[in-house]
């Protein structure tokens, strides 16, 4: 294409009068249809944040407009929790494409470029990984492929997961053939499993995958010496089999953002867009800075509405009247009270400011009294929906009654004048949002601590997150992984270490010193989730497995220790690894209790399968 670009706009300068040469070429680029000029147009947006990095596409189908995520590739087990969180905010088809290693064998010749569609996936430790959970590609005619791919295209494979590529000698190469395993590589049963749990719980997932073979163990074509042209051709043909396959019939292109500003957020979660658009519409025109008036009713609507009832509202009309919206009275009534006495950015910063004012004061005065409180907002402010309507609610734990009588008399005092008054709850009902703020330190450092707070609230709260887009632009966005995973907390603390990892993470396996700011972070995320470092000899300690580059173990003693190898340096894959265990730990015995993990650890010692099973998983 870009060669034609560049013949066209040479073939428009030196023949200037040529009517065909002018519409053909527009500048130095061939315009889309319409006149619109490519600069003006995105195929996609990356949506990275804390939690997942992703490139999203608005594509049609024959359901109409849907999402396609293409989600950057995580090392390891860490893919099992992207699935899961994935499935969790809503995700019904999945197609997972990645590289693996060949085991070749004179009856069942591998060769790099080769494409691979497994039908049963092992975990590293022999056990089947995705029971219950078909190959959707498995159901396809094998003559609905393209045939040129034909001849490359190994069906119904059997493929085995290793813990990383290190493992792989000589003695494990000739037992994996025993197995009739025909391919290896580090993520899929991890994936498998995770979308296995999702189908065991009820829900329908459709699961596309396949590998392409990047190496093949014991031959010449070892992973030192990949050579990605070898697999080019292959692996192009493969990617429009996973276009076809999930149904892609086409991309939307959209608009790029314009500059200045943040004020139009970009959703592509269609239900989310239509009450963002349905917000904008209830609010007067005459208020020009209304960004989070517009995000408390978008955030009202979003979260009390099916997204079937908001697709079927008609927004072409200019003008929209709450009353004749197809939303429950509990959502009409919040949205009315807000309207009624319509806020712009400006007032509320100005109410919170005042609040900041008479919160602060009454801090400062129980802190030069001595005692011994927990400060827990509520309400509006707690759950980032307060307005200048509101009242601040808060309670006071732990003070005696004499001080709760003091207490009493100072919010009389201090709600004299103009702003949202104090309220102060001695009672709290059942199911009541509360935050926290131990004994609002902040209160004393920060002039305006409360604002600050609450717009960090805002977002964290409602699943709205304030960043950039992939070009550096700020936006608005509504998180879905954030706001509704059950599993985002992994993923949340993996990010926190700032230490994402795919396949090339394992060629390149950096050292890291013990001594550098890198992994001094990494013992105070561990001291965060109550782990400590225990270096120790791999040759010599038994609970050390061959091949790994840390463990995270549970002491008889109920204490959760990562064991590294002793030397001044270690590798940065161990410092990722062991750290989403340590914290995959801390949900189990969480959910599971201490000693419960105990004996689970105790028992997977004695070799008990499904005990390491469930540690792996």
């Amino acid at each position: 294409m870009k060669a034609l670009e560049g013949d066209l706009f040479q073939l428009s300068q030196k023949f200037p009068k040529v009517k065909a040469f002018r519409k053909a070429i527009s500048g130095k680029t061939i315009p889309l249809p319409g006149g619109v000029k490519p600069s003006e147009i995105v195929a996609f947006r990356n949506v990275a944040n804390d939690v997942l990095n992703m490139d999203e596409y608005v594509i049609r189908t024959k359901k109409g407009m849907e999402t396609l995520k293409v989600v950057a590739n995580y090392y390891g087990d860490t893919m099992g929790d992207v699935g899961r969180a994935l499935v969790d905010s809503g995700v019904r088809k999945i197609g997972y494409f990645g590289t693996a290693g060949g085991i070749t064998t004179p009856d069942n010749p591998v060769h790099v470029g080769d494409v691979h569609i497994p039908k049963t996936i092992f975990d590293p430790h022999g056990n089947l990984a995705n029971e219950g959970v078909k190959n959707s590609f498995l159901s396809l005619p094998s003559d609905s492929l393209d045939p040129e791919l034909k001849s490359r295209l190994k069906r119904g494979t059997t493929l085995s997961n290793v813990r990383s590529p290190m493992v792989e000698t000589h003695e494990w190469l000739e037992k994996t053939k025993s197995k009739g395993i025909n391919s290896v590589e580090v993520e899929l049963s991890h994936l498998s499993r995770s979308i296995g749990e999702a189908i065991k719980n009820g829900k329908k997932v459709d699961f596309f995958t396949s590998v392409i073979i990047s190496d093949v163990p014991g031959s010449e074509e070892t992973l030192d010496k990949l050579d990605a042209s070898k697999r080019a051709k292959t692996f192009s043909r493969m990617l429009d089999q996973y276009i076809e396959a999930m149904g892609i019939e086409n991309i939307e292109l959209r608009p790029k953002i314009e500059e200045g500003g943040h004020k139009s957020p970009v959703f592509i979660d269609s239900p989310t867009s239509k009450a963002y658009d349905l917000a904008r519409k209830l609010i007067p025109g005459s208020l020009e800075d209304h960004m989070i008036l517009r995000d408390h009713i978008a955030r009202i609507i979003r979260e009390n509405t099916p997204s079937e009832t908001l697709e079927k509202i008609n927004l072409s009309s200019n003008k929209i009247k709450l009353e004749d919206l197809p939303l429950s009275p509990k959502v009409k009534s919040e949205i009315a009270s807000r309207l009624s006495h319509p806020y712009d950015d400006l007032s509320l910063h100005r109410a919170l400011e005042l609040g900041n004012s008479r919160l602060s004061k009454l801090v400062s005065k129980l802190k030069n009294k001595g005692v011994s409180y927990d400060l827990q907002l509520l309400g509006d402010t707690s759950k980032g929906l307060f307005y200048p309507g509101s009242n601040i609610e808060f309670r006071l734990a732990g003070l005696d009654e004499n001080t709760r009588k003091w207490v009493r008399e100072e919010v009389k005092k201090l709600n004299l004048g103009e702003g949202p008054k104090l309220k102060f709850m001695e009672t709290v009902p059942p199911g009541t949002n509360i935050w926290s703020l131990k004994k609002g330190e902040g209160f004393w450092k920060e002039p305006n601590y409360l604002k600050t707070l609450y717009s960090k609230r805002l977002f964290e709260k409602s699943g709205l997150v304030y960043k950039t887009d992939w070009q550096g632009r700020p936006v608005l966005e509504y998180d879905e992984l954030r706001g509704e995973s059950k599993r985002a907390n992994l993923l949340e603390a993996l990010a926190e270490m700032g230490l994402y990892a795919n396949y090339g993470a394992v060629l390149e396996s950096s050292n890291v010193s013990v001594k550098s700011p890198k992994f001094e972070k990494f013992k105070g995320k561990l001291k965060k989730y109550g782990a400590t470092i225990e270096f120790v000899d791999p040759a010599t300690d038994p609970r050390f497995e061959p091949g790994a580059f840390g463990k995270t173990i549970l002491t008889p003693e109920g204490e959760i220790k990562v064991l590294l190898p002793k030397g001044e340096k270690v590798r940065s894959l161990a410092l990722l690894e062991e750290f989403t265990h340590v914290v995959d730990l801390r949900r189990k015995i969480g959910e599971y209790g201490k000693d419960y993990m105990m004996e689970v650890f105790r028992k997977a010692n004695l070799g008990d399968k499904q005990a390491k099973a469930m540690l792996y998983d």
